[in-house]
């Protein structure tokens, strides 16, 4: 499943909340683009346009259990894609 058949609800999610919902609906089928994706929207949702973090905000969701297994993918993905050729 795409992330952006995932998020057909959502064009655009503005909250991390609704990334949240989305990721833990469908993180079964994300590929590696589609959980760093969450991850980047996530993040942007809690920058605001001062480009300060949103810390309470902040605290809420890395405590989220969906966060953290979305968290766990990334890195568990990122270990498995070959090193990117130098030539």
């Amino acid at each position: 499943m795409t992330w952006r058949a995932a998020s057909a609800r959502w064009p655009y999610p503005e909250e991390a909340k609704d990334v949240l919902v989305i990721a833990g609906e469908n993180i079964e089928h994300f590929s590696a683009i589609n959980a760093v994706t969450a991850v980047y929207r996530i993040a942007r949702a809690l920058t605001s346009r001062a480009g300060r973090l949103r810390r309470k905000e902040a605290s809420f969701i890395t405590a989220d259990p969906r966060f953290v297994k979305l968290v766990e993918l990334v890195e568990a993905r990122a270990y498995t894609r070959p090193p990117l050729s130098s030539t």
